[in-house]
């Protein structure tokens, strides 16, 4: 329940982008090479919030940033563009990121848009990132008015071989994953409900409830669950130590969704602190990560962070760091809500994922639009973000299928409610998803019924979304050759 009661409250401490078109682009999948260019864009500003967006998003690949400089109010990079702003007007702030450019779409012009919030200048310089080193081909400076159109000639980068490169992938692939909340106690709020379980209300910590759940879910065609923990010593893990032995004996696997979210002691929404983020993470490598149970890939035990966008990539950093110092590894998963998600994420996690779909879509007929766009560019963004590190590591990405949702009964809520259209959203979103190429699929959810996006069996669907799940799984399986 207190799970459901923050999800809506999280978006709160995430920036809105808004959506535009972007243009499809055929990049090569699985361990397929790429043949692409590297392009450096520098912007700098002492004034104000200095933004480059870039229009013709289908032409690159995906992006890195690579620096920042100054005394900073906000900065990012995405695929749809860069920004950057000092904290005090008249210093000297900068931003450094590359992009990968597809080598067959350099020659023409891609349109941008300049903005800047002050009216002081701006300068971008554009560079060709070479193996020996990088080129200044284009400077651009900018000063009043606010906003500017011009293109960005990266033509003469084509006077040099492009590069190329094949995006490592991870193993196992194709597994299809719920996420599962092992909180609830009878007596259940029936208040905010307009379904109930099929075998009656339960309690989470009843071994039986968790084994039946594991069977439920291997006869549907799901590989794991992804169970809400809210910490050591709490209710979710008692549960979580039952499921990770009860996977063990049905060879079902489980990862940690990591609840970040808390409330302060005036009831606002915020992150939790660094420390605490460091000591659940000490905790739960040592005492969950070598169980036969826990999915782990190459090596590390994996973590689905919830709301992560409310911890700057830089926390993120350093609490990997004072893991490894400890002589722990993990492997965290971001979780994005915008539609053109900040990129510095994936310096520092191992892939990432989206918790619900609302964030994107507010009816079925926007899925085969908006959500598979979504889904497309960052697939592409993700996949090939190896290319531009120094070391190359496979980042995972995760694609969520959603049956529905509906929290309109809870207090407070104002989301719009997906209708499940007897099933047919969550075809559209398998589909959405299945076509993005997706490492892993994620189904928001097994059990979150106050949000109403279960698909465990129900008064009121009976067995209708497990047999769904099966053949939708057997499809997408047989496929692959899985």
């Amino acid at each position: 329940m207190k799970r459901a009661a923050l999800s809506s409250l999280a978006l709160i401490l995430l920036v809105t982008v808004i959506i535009t078109a972007d243009t499809p682009l055929a990049i090569p999948r699985g361990c397929e090479a790429v043949q692409y260019y590297r392009v450096r864009l520098k912007l700098k500003t002492a004034s104000g919030v200095a933004s480059v967006e870039l229009r013709d998003t289908g032409r690159l690949i995906t992006a890195r940033q690579i620096t920042v400089s100054g005394d900073l109010r906000k900065h990012g990079v995405s695929l749809r563009g860069i920004w950057v702003g000092p904290k005090t007007s008249g210093t000297q702030v900068a931003i450094i990121a590359d992009y990968a450019v597809k080598a067959t779409e350099i020659a023409t012009p891609l349109p941008c848009i300049y903005r800047g919030s002050g009216e002081g200048p701006a300068t971008l310089q554009v560079y060709n990132v070479l193996a020996g080193g990088v080129e200044l081909i284009r400077t651009y400076q900018f000063s009043w008015p606010e906003s500017q159109r011009f293109e960005m000639d990266l033509s003469s980068v084509a006077s040099s071989a492009p590069l190329s490169g094949t995006p490592p992938r991870i193993e196992p692939q194709k597994m299809i994953w719920a996420f599962y909340y092992p909180w609830y106690d009878i007596p259940w709020d029936t208040t905010i409900l307009s379904d109930r379980p099929a075998g009656g209300y339960y309690d989470s910590d009843d071994p039986a409830i968790i084994a039946r759940h594991v069977n439920q879910a291997k006869l549907a065609g799901v590989d794991g669950f992804l169970s809400s923990w809210w910490g050591p010593g709490s209710q979710t893990d008692e549960n979580l130590a039952k499921l990770l032995d009860e996977g063990d004996k049905k060879n079902f696997k489980v990862m940690i969704n990591f609840e970040l979210l808390t409330t302060d002691e005036d009831g606002d929404v915020v992150p939790r602190e660094k420390s605490e983020i460091v000591a659940w993470l000490k905790y739960a490598i040592t005492e969950y990560g070598n169980h036969p149970a826990y999915m782990r890939v190459d090596g590390k035990p994996v973590f689905v962070m919830w709301a992560s966008q409310a911890v700057p990539a830089s926390t993120w950093r350093e609490v990997l760091e004072i893991l490894r110092s400890t002589g722990r590894e993990a492997a965290l998963i971001a979780e994005f809500n915008s539609p053109w998600p900040k990129l510095d994420t994936l310096d520092v996690f191992a892939g990432m994922h989206t918790y619900n779909v609302v964030n994107f879509v507010d009816s079925i007929e926007k899925v085969p639009t908006d959500l598979a766009g979504v889904y497309s560019r960052t697939r592409r963004v993700v996949h090939n973000f190896p290319l531009l590190m120094e070391t190359p590591e496979p980042r995972i990405w995760a694609a969520t299928v959603q049956p529905g949702y509906d929290d309109h009964l809870i207090p407070g809520r104002t989301a719009p409610i997906l209708d499940r259209a007897s099933g047919e959203f969550y075809r559209a979103t398998f589909k959405a998803a299945t076509e993005s190429d997706p490492d892993w699929l994620f189904i928001t959810s097994w059990n979150e019924w106050w949000e109403h996006t279960y698909i465990e069996p129900s008064r009121k669907y009976g067995q209708t979304y497990l047999e769904m799940t099966r053949e939708m799984s057997d499809a997408r399986k047989a496929a692959s050759g899985h």
